[in-house]
């Protein structure tokens, strides 16, 4: 068996390329439908820009449009130019029957959290880009997860045992999958930003 931290993400890939659509389009409905959150991030996001011209790329973004019903309701006066992605477009919204989006200018196109972030020249950069729900789906190459037990600091390794498969896959599969973890001791301070992670949690024996 090969335990490493980020063999989760064989999980992750199999839940994105062999789970039934319907079940993927559950997703993103956990953050777009706390109003106070989204609120919350739409402050944020004005008291970071100051332009009248606001750029936002949403990965994973689903079919949901909650968010920006929200966003709209409280901006009036900017110009907000917003991607919505996602990895099939069947789960994008339809956004021709999303109407009198104002100064919202919204596209929609086909991006896979499983692909290389596109490298975009400066002035095709956006201001914002938004993946409130990505962070646990799909580890990057250097994620990892750290756990703390009494004062000592480990890194969490994955291993998944994935049998082949053909067809696509129920919620019962997933459940069904076993994950197993191992903890490996670590020295915080040698981590990047690892002395500002023990500083944090220094009150925290776990």
């Amino acid at each position: 068996m090969s335990f490493t931290s980020n063999k989760i993400n064989d999980f992750n890939k199999l839940f994105y390329t062999k789970a039934e659509k319907k079940l993927i389009n559950n997703l993103p409905d956990l953050f777009t439908k706390l109003d106070l959150f989204n609120i919350a991030l739409h402050n944020h996001i004005t008291s970071k820009i100051s332009s009248k011209e606001i750029s936002v790329m949403e990965m994973a973004s689903g079919s949901k449009m909650d968010r920006w019903k929200t966003f709209m309701g409280l901006d009036r006066k900017r110009k907000w130019n917003v991607l919505l992605t996602d990895f099939d477009k069947s789960i994008l919204p339809d956004m021709s029957t999303f109407k009198n989006t104002g100064n919202f200018n919204f596209d929609t196109e086909i991006y896979s959290l499983l692909e290389k972030f596109p490298k975009k020249k400066t002035l095709e950069r956006h201001d914002v880009v938004l993946s409130s729900y990505t962070f646990d789906n799909v580890w990057l190459e250097n994620d990892f997860h750290l756990t703390k037990i009494d004062n000592v600091w480990y890194k969490n390794l994955y291993e998944v045992d994935i049998p082949k498969i053909k067809g696509k896959l129920k919620k019962q599969f997933f459940k069904n999958l076993k994950i197993k973890t191992q903890r490996k001791k670590i020295d915080i301070n040698s981590l990047q930003h690892g002395v500002f992670i023990k500083q944090f949690f220094k009150n925290e024996p776990s």
